[in-house]
């Protein structure tokens, strides 16, 4: 095995075992809680599991895992999908809808078989039928995960294989948070001139502090300044690559 076979092979591992523990101890694991407790105490009392399928927790843990795995897909499909109409993640989020209907209509026909209303004969059936959306709705969010992980990674790596389209949606969401955080800048000023700061036990210790933070702010604008001049040149280079003629600057033309 050639040194670069095995370089990828141990990053796909590592990546599957750290995507595998985010899904365990991140959205299975306070929904599968109360069953492996009951489990537990069902072990502990020898009650056995003969009606173990038609406990109600199947059906509340699925419906727990299918409504966080909805709210990832509403998520990429808000913020990363390029189109504004994207079958794949319309009919994503459909499905799992679809999914969810059905659990809470079994969750409904094994709450009537608790209470008697339905004969004993469905029960096998319910069980197995909780079992099932539940193994579904644990595949879904594993799956939902993965797309999320996967557009992290896409965003901190940017892989070959991407659209010309993302690359810029990206970039343009990148530079509007860069803006939501200077826009910060002004806002202090405008009420650090009128806030009542809180009077300091060591006036001189307080001034020293308080100048060596200022320091450090007015190093950090100088960065961010050198950056701002860095990403104008590199948006020239973004636009030759992604075969786009940009338009005049009016700070160009000034000059």
């Amino acid at each position: 095995m050639t040194t670069g076979v095995k370089a990828k092979l141990t990053t796909l591992l590592l990546d599957t075992h750290r995507l595998i523990s985010l899904w365990i101890f991140g959205d299975v694991a306070y929904a599968v809680l109360p069953i492996a407790v009951l489990a537990l105490i069902t072990l502990f009392l020898s009650a056995g599991f003969a009606d173990f399928l038609l406990i109600k927790e199947w059906s509340f843990a699925t419906i727990v895992m299918l409504g966080v795995t909805i709210r990832k897909f509403i998520r990429l499909k808000v913020e990363v999908q390029q189109t504004p109409r994207s079958y794949k993640l319309d009919g994503g989020v459909q499905a799992h809808i679809l999914i969810l209907i059905g659990a809470v209509l079994v969750l409904s026909l094994v709450i009537l078989l608790e209470k008697g209303v339905l004969p004993s004969r469905h029960a096998e059936i319910l069980g197995l039928g909780q079992l099932f959306l539940f193994g579904m709705a644990a595949i879904s969010s594993f799956m939902g995960l993965w797309v999320e992980e996967r557009d992290k990674d896409n965003a901190s790596r940017l892989p070959d294989g991407i659209a010309r389209g993302w690359l810029l949606d990206r970039l343009k969401r990148q530079l509007e948070l860069a803006a939501d955080s200077l826009s910060f800048v002004p806002f202090t000023a405008e009420r650090a001139a009128t806030i009542r700061f809180s009077e300091p036990i060591n006036e001189a210790r307080v001034r020293q502090l308080v100048a060596a933070e200022m320091a450090h702010v007015l190093a950090e604008l100088e960065r961010v300044e050198g950056l701002v001049a860095t990403a104008r040149k590199a948006i020239d280079s973004i636009g030759t690559a992604v075969r786009v003629r940009l338009p005049d600057r009016p700070s160009d033309a000034q000059q």
